[in-house]
């Protein structure tokens, strides 16, 4: 949507399943910051580059990373 128009929460109906509105330097729960700094750890980036993205999206990129090193190591067997 356009500047002018107003926000719109996010409701699971008009959403994809799993996507959380949430930033991840604002979830409550210590356990899943602490999950996010291990992921942001095991693809080799800080978390403070993934701060301001959705959660989703994080997790997401996290697979793809993840995804794209195993690829690499299978390569050079």
């Amino acid at each position: 949507m356009g500047a002018s128009s107003p926000r719109v929460p996010l409701h699971p109906l008009r959403t994809r399943p799993g996507y959380l509105e949430t930033k991840i330097e604002k979830l409550g729960s210590a356990s899943v910051l602490k999950l996010c700094e291990e992921l942001a750890t095991v693809i080799r980036e800080p978390l403070e580059m993934h701060v301001n993205r959705k959660l989703m999206t994080f997790f997401n990129h996290v697979i793809r990373q993840v995804e794209i090193q195993s690829k690499r190591t299978k390569r050079r067997h």
